[in-house]
C-alpha cells in the first residue's frame, strides 16, 4: 500500500510525525509517537513533548506557517530565551506510516519567532517560500558600509584578522583569555568568536582579556580553544585605518549632517 492510499484510507494508516530542527552544527530529531521512529530515508528521530498546529492556506504572507510546541525547559528552547538565535533555525517535518518505506517531507522552513505560554514554548515557522516574500531592503544611503564584515564583497581576508584562544574562564556571556589582551580594547566588538564544533558568537564588548558575547556558547569549558575574529564599525576610517580596504567600502560618509528642509540653508 503507498503513502498516498494509507493517507487516504478510514482505517489502514498509522501516520507518525517527525521533526527535524537544526540550528548551524546542532541538530534535534524528535518525534511525537511514543516510540523511537526510524523514518524512511531520514533517519532515527525519539519520542519527544512537541506537536504541531494545522497548517495555514491563505493569501496572507503567513500562508503555510506552522506552530511548533514543545517543553520550556528544552535545549532546543534555550536558543530563544532571552535572546534569539546567533543562527537561524531550520525545521522539517517528515510524515510516514508504519509498515511502509515510503515518507514525505511535510513541511520545509525556518522559525521565525518565538513565543513562551506557560511551561511550553512555542515556535512559528515559515516555509520557505514564504520567507522569499519578504521586502528586504538592499543597500542603505547611510554613513556605515552596507557589506557584511569578511564578505566577498567587503573583501577582507576573515583569515588575516583571527586570533586563536584558549580559554581559561567562561561565566555568562562573557569569555576570558590572554590572548585577547593582546590586541587593544575593542578590537574584536562587532566581529565574533567561533568554537570548534562551529559555534558562533557575535562580540558586543573588549576589555583586556575579557570578550563580551551577545549570547552564551552551549557546552564550552574553560581549556576549549575558540577562534576570535576582528570587529568593524563600519565607518570609513575603520575601514581605511584598521583593514586598509577603504576602496570596498560602501557607505556613505559624507552625507550632510543638517536637513535644509527642516533647518535652513543657513
Amino acid at each position: 500500500m503507498t503513502h498516498d492510499a494509507r493517507e487516504k484510507s478510514s482505517y489502514g494508516g498509522e501516520p507518525v510525525e517527525c521533526f527535524l530542527l537544526s540550528s548551524g552544527p546542532q541538530e534535534w530529531r524528535y518525534t511525537s509517537d511514543a516510540s523511537f521512529a526510524e523514518c524512511p530515508g531520514a533517519g532515527g528521530f525519539d519520542p519527544y513533548p512537541i506537536s504541531r498546529s494545522d497548517f495555514r492556506f491563505s493569501e496572507e504572507y503567513e500562508s503555510g506557517s506552522l506552530e511548533i510546541t514543545l517543553p520550556r525547559d528544552s535545549t532546543l528552547a534555550a536558543l530563544f530565551i532571552p535572546y534569539a538565535p546567533a543562527e537561524p533555525v531550520s525545521i522539517r517535518v517528515y510524515r510516514f506510516h508504519r509498515g511502509e518505506a515510503e515518507s514525505v517531507l511535510a513541511f520545509t522552513g525556518k522559525v521565525s519567532s518565538a513565543t513562551a505560554r506557560d511551561a511550553r514554548l512555542v515556535l512559528i515557522c515559515l516555509p520557505l517560500s514564504g520567507l522569499l516574500k519578504r521586502l528586504v531592503p538592499r543597500f542603505y544611503y547611510q554613513r556605515q558600509c552596507n557589506w557584511s564584515l569578511y564578505s566577498t564583497q567587503c573583501g577582507v581576508d576573515a583569515a588575516s584578522y583571527k586570533t586563536t584562544a584558549v580559554l581559561s574562564y567562561l561565566e555568562g556571556n562573557e569569555i576570558t583569555s590572554s590572548a585577547f589582551a593582546a590586541k587593544s580594547d575593542g578590537w574584536f566588538v562587532g566581529g565574533y568568536v567561533q568554537s570548534s564544533d562551529g559555534q558562533r558568537r557575535l562580540v558586543t564588548g573588549h576589555s583586556g582579556e575579557v570578550l563580551t558575547l551577545l549570547r552564551p556558547f552551549f557546552g564550552i569549558v574553560a581549556g576549549a580553544t575558540v577562534d576570535a575574529y576582528a570587529g568593524c564599525d563600519k565607518a570609513e576610517t575603520t575601514c581605511r585605518d584598521k583593514f586598509n580596504n577603504v576602496l570596498n567600502h560602501l557607505g556613505f560618509p559624507r552625507i550632510p549632517l543638517r536637513n535644509p528642509y527642516t533647518s535652513g540653508i543657513i
